[in-house]
């Protein structure tokens, strides 16, 4: 795990001197997207790639909200093993850049957008329902909220 860590850190470090280009970069991002290539490790002691079978592959950059919403299904968090402070400092400085242009998506950008697609959900269940709305209890709502949350991820 932390060896993955390392080998970003490294393309980074290259693709900002420009011994790697943008190209490379797509190159390495089209390798990760197949299947075959499960070099990604994850929180769940998984190792995966950008393939869609998958599910959504993020980076933490908000451990308050990996505490809370790291478990969420069809979402797969990188993992690059126990980090030092100045190792966990250097995600936040020089990851984002290269996650970007490989289609790593952060994990609080991630939750934002579920939370909004949620909001919209809701919305359209409790507008469907009406004047039924009344009928149900907020266990009631909370599961067919759930469901439909299911269908859209």
């Amino acid at each position: 795990m932390h060896q993955v860590f390392k080998v970003f850190l490294k393309l980074v470090d290259q693709l900002k001197c420009g011994k790697v280009s943008p190209e490379d970069t797509l190159q390495v991002s089209g390798y990760l997207k197949k299947s075959e290539y499960t070099v990604l490790p994850t929180v769940r002691n998984r190792w995966v790639s950008l393939h869609p079978s998958f599910g959504l592959v993020c980076w933490c950059d908000d451990e308050k909200l990996m505490k809370e919403f790291g478990s969420l299904d069809k979402i797969e968090l990188l993992h690059f093993g126990e980090l030092t402070d100045d190792e966990k400092e250097m995600i936040s400085v020089k990851l984002p850049l290269l996650m970007h242009s490989l289609g790593i998506p952060t994990f609080s950008k991630v939750i934002c957008l579920l939370a909004t697609l949620s909001h919209g959900v809701l919305w359209k269940v409790v507008s469907r329902l009406g004047s039924e709305l009344g009928k149900y209890s907020f266990q009631g709502l909370s599961s067919l909220f759930c469901t439909h949350m299911v269908l859209i991820m």
